[in-house]
């Protein structure tokens, strides 16, 4: 195998100890400043109406 390069980043979208939210929230592999041949989004979503009202998602999509 090649060797592999590997990048990290990490973001507080909820933190209930300190009662923070970032509410509805996006990044793309292009605001990371990755150059890929397989594009990503990582998208967190607050459903509303119904049962599922309050409830947040995270969606990957590649």
């Amino acid at each position: 195998m090649g060797s592999l390069s590997s990048q990290a980043a990490e973001f507080v979208l909820t933190d209930a100890s300190a009662g923070s939210d970032v509410g509805n929230w996006q990044i793309s592999n292009s605001d990371l400043g990755i150059d890929s041949p397989a594009p990503f989004t990582v998208e967190k979503k607050r459903l509303f109406g119904g049962k599922q009202a309050g409830v947040d998602i995270i969606v990957i999509d590649r």
